[in-house]
């Protein structure tokens, strides 16, 4: 299957530019480790893709997503190394600048129509992974797995399913509560109780998992052509190896969803 080329945003030749989306999170980690994770194919894919080839010397880098189908080419616009790194698409640009155990995102380029909700929310899980990656597995590469399901549902009533204690319980699991930022969790998904925090929980959700020794579970709505919204769950784990019996458990699962979204929207 031939790779789809992604790119942030729309394409709209005359629409005005918006000002740049900015973002700011904390990461508990050395500057040059956090540097490292930016500037390196190593470091970029244990946080912004599943792999990535090139280099600052080459001047570019290939973001892939091989579960997905699909790869994103940057290039090296600028560098102030241990400081600064905007790495360009098309006429977007990302704009890293790395501060005082602190990490600032200028996304810029966007227009009016881009879905700004869905790019920060998907930059925030982004950025949690990060943080779990610099925090606790420095330098250790990462494990990715993707889990995806068509869903005949809007990414409002997908979020229900992803945070809501009773969305939950349909589909997932069960809880004492609904899943909200910052704090802790304890879900059981009818194969093990899973704990942790709950790193970000907007239009995307991303769960740090104690089970998994720190390992992540991001949960994700992608527009799709043929149908409404896909769900995907993106298993992250750094030296440790979920076994394929809680995938295919993770599969079901999201089978589950598909089916209750669809009797909710009928």
């Amino acid at each position: 299957m031939p790779e789809t080329v992604l790119a942030w945003g729309a394409r709209g030749a005359y629409a005005e530019k918006m000002e740049p989306m900015v973002l700011r999170t904390a990461l508990d980690a050395p500057r040059d480790l956090i540097w490292d994770y930016l500037s390196t194919a190593g470091g970029l894919a244990c946080w912004q893709a599943d792999s990535v080839s090139g280099s600052l010397s080459d001047g570019q880098f290939s973001l892939r997503w091989p579960q997905l189908g699909a790869r994103m080419d940057l290039s090296v616009a600028e560098v102030t190394r241990g400081e600064r790194i905007v790495l360009r698409a098309g006429e977007t640009a990302l704009e890293l600048i790395l501060g005082d155990r602190e990490l600032l995102l200028h996304h810029h380029g966007l227009h009016e129509e881009d879905d700004w909700i869905g790019l920060e929310s998907s930059w925030r899980a982004a950025l949690s992974v990060l943080s779990l990656a610099v925090t606790y597995h420095p330098r250790v590469q990462r494990k990715v797995s993707w889990i995806f399901q068509p869903v005949q549902a809007s990414a409002e009533l997908i979020h229900h399913y992803f945070t809501d204690k009773g969305g939950l319980a349909l589909w997932l699991g069960t809880s004492s509560h609904s899943l909200t930022k910052d704090t802790s969790f304890e879900l059981d998904i009818n194969y093990q109780v899973i704990r942790g925090q709950v790193l970000c929980a907007e239009r995307d959700v991303c769960l740090s998992i104690d089970e998994w020794k720190n390992g992540a579970l991001t949960l994700r709505t992608l527009p799709a052509p043929e149908y409404q919204r896909v769900a995907a769950l993106g298993v992250s784990t750094w030296g440790f190896t979920l076994n394929q019996r809680l995938i295919t458990h993770l599969e079901s699962s999201l089978q589950r969803l598909s089916r209750s979204a669809h009797c909710a929207q009928g």
